[in-house]
């Protein structure tokens, strides 16, 4: 159930009903189980606390994938042409999983429907009908078909901005607007690129202490070490063996601090307003208040902040992050950020990017492109609401925090929040719904995804 949500955490009367789900199909099951221990076991599945999700997917065997609807290990199912079973449980998953639904590649099945028959069914569904893996085949081969690799393209803009200084020639001219003068004028800008780079100090702030966030940041922290430049990460998470250019420093605590927030995780139900409703609680609840303030406090930072070194690149997670753009204007380098899902308000604001509400769903919603009157409407009141809140409740707490962190800030927090040179997404339209963008706005979505390695016999010879 992907790196945020662990599956020995099911209660066990929908444990047991999986398990008895696959002793009756055909197929053999290889499922991310983190207790190894389950009695009765059937003889057609194989448990492991760990697997090599990417390379099992790649394998030619694999017929079907049960994911929780995570953005990257739906992107993984289609980088490989593999149907799904969806089975989420909060945040964009619903969104994700729908996606795959209405595109025909996917089965919905909700988490408080899950039974013996359910899961059956759902299987039954997708591995007698062709259809499912066809499309997801066919959809594959769309998202392969780019002019180059989502990693080399990732690589390219950020140093791009490199080469220019943050590269203000990208910057959407409306993000010098007010709202009323916004709302009258549409730019266009025309970006001429040049293809050479040299090496850099870059430094990364991949803050949020699940996994899944940290395989996007370190995949585009990696890239840029493997390029020649000088790298240096502040996150929970540590390399085992990073390369001599890349240097971590550890927000010890940070995992911990974040525990009880996923241990609710099956708490968290709902869908429509109501599902936002409960995001929104989550989002800019407690969450922020942890990363912001632990981040900015904890004391290798605050080494790192009083020490005299350069950088002329900072990359910053958008999720929940805004104080920490702070460390740009203290480092007096250029600003990059990226989202481990798609475009939301918080980095459509960055640059300026526009997001109507009649085509454009909101993220915590499951809804598509086109929308009926009703979703329509609803997808307004919801935007509103968002905007009401992150503009009055949530703000005004992250420039607290900037504030706090970065007293003697050369700029403000809302000029800060404008000085963005280039946001990624973690999306690409083939999966998603085509959309406006800025120029300076660049979908990477599958920059995780690596080339698969040899399988262990374990899984081969099962």
């Amino acid at each position: 159930m992907g790196s945020f949500i662990n599956s020995k955490d099911f209660p066990v009367e929908k444990r047991d009903a999986i398990i008895k789900a696959f002793a009756r199909i055909d197929q053999r099951v290889v499922w991310k189980f983190e207790d190894e221990s389950i009695p009765d076991l059937p003889n057609n599945v194989l448990i492991q606390s760990w697997l090599p999700q990417n390379d099992i997917l790649a394998h030619p065997n694999v017929k079907v994938f049960i994911t929780h609807g995570g953005l990257l290990s739906g992107t993984e199912a289609l980088y490989h042409g593999k149907p799904i079973v969806g089975i989420p449980i909060f945040g964009d998953q619903t969104m994700n999983v729908q996606r795959a639904v209405k595109a025909g590649y996917g089965v919905e099945l909700q988490y408080k429907d899950i039974t013996k028959s359910s899961i059956r069914n759902a299987l039954d569904k997708v591995l007698r009908d062709p259809k499912y893996a066809e499309t997801a085949r066919s959809i594959s081969r769309r998202y392969h078909d780019k002019p180059m690799s989502t990693k080399k393209t990732a690589l390219y803009w950020l140093e791009y901005v490199i080469r220019y200084q943050g590269a203000p020639q990208l910057r959407s001219p409306a993000m010098a607007l007010t709202l009323i003068e916004y709302c009258s004028i549409d730019v266009y800008s025309l970006v001429v690129t040049i293809s050479y780079a040299t090496g850099a100090r870059i430094l990364g702030i991949l803050p949020m202490g699940a996994k899944s966030h940290n395989i996007i940041g370190a995949a585009y922290m990696k890239a840029l070490a493997a390029a020649g430049h000088e790298v240096t990460v502040v996150s929970p998470y540590t390399l085992k063996t990073p390369p001599k250019n890349y240097r971590d420093i550890e927000l010890t605590g940070m995992l911990e601090a974040m525990d009880d927030q996923e241990k609710n995780l099956f708490n968290y139900k709902g869908s429509g307003i109501g599902s936002f409703f409960i995001m929104m609680y989550v989002l800019y609840g407690k969450l922020p208040e942890v990363v912001g303030k632990l981040v900015l406090q904890h004391p290798n930072v605050v080494k790192l902040l009083n020490s005299n070194e350069k950088f002329d690149l900072v990359i910053v997670e958008s999720f929940l992050t805004e104080s920490l753009y702070g460390f740009a204007q203290h480092f007096d380098a250029p600003l990059v950020t990226y989202s481990t899902f798609g475009n939301s308000m918080w980095t459509n604001d960055l640059v300026g990017t526009p997001a109507p509400p009649s085509h454009v769903a909101h993220f915590l919603l499951s809804y598509a492109d086109r929308m009926a009157f009703w979703e329509r409407l609803v997808n307004t009141v919801v935007t509103i609401l968002d905007r009401v809140v992150f503009e009055w409740y949530y703000l005004p707490k992250q420039r607290e925090f900037y504030e706090v962190g970065f007293p003697n800030a050369k700029i403000s927090f809302e000029d800060q929040m404008k000085n963005v040179s280039l946001v990624f997404l973690n999306q690409h339209f083939s999966v998603s719904s085509p959309r406006p963008y800025a120029p300076n706005m660049v979908e990477v979505g599958g920059i995780q995804v690596e080339k698969p390695k040899a399988l262990p016999k374990m899984f081969t010879e099962f």
